[in-house]
């Protein structure tokens, strides 16, 4: 969403449907990329004629969620 309002100036943050387009596509690109190196995420029109075209790699997907997978190993 702040890759999409810094490139667009739209924020899709209140747009329900732009968030499950943006959450749908995110889903594939986290399955891809448990095979894969990088992934490519394309939405077309999620708002108002914005259309997002971004790859994502592994290691940036990580970067993205260390914090949530430091939370996961204190319970384990």
């Amino acid at each position: 969403m702040k890759n999409i309002k810094k490139k667009s100036g739209k924020d899709v943050s209140s747009d329900k449907r732009a968030i499950q387009k943006l959450k749908r596509e995110v889903e594939k690109a986290k399955r891809a990329l448990s095979s894969v190196h990088e992934t490519k995420i394309e939405i077309e029109d999620i708002v108002e004629g914005v259309h997002v075209d971004e790859v994502l790699t592994r290691a940036r997907f990580e970067e993205l969620n260390a914090d949530l997978f430091k939370k996961t190993l204190t319970p384990v």
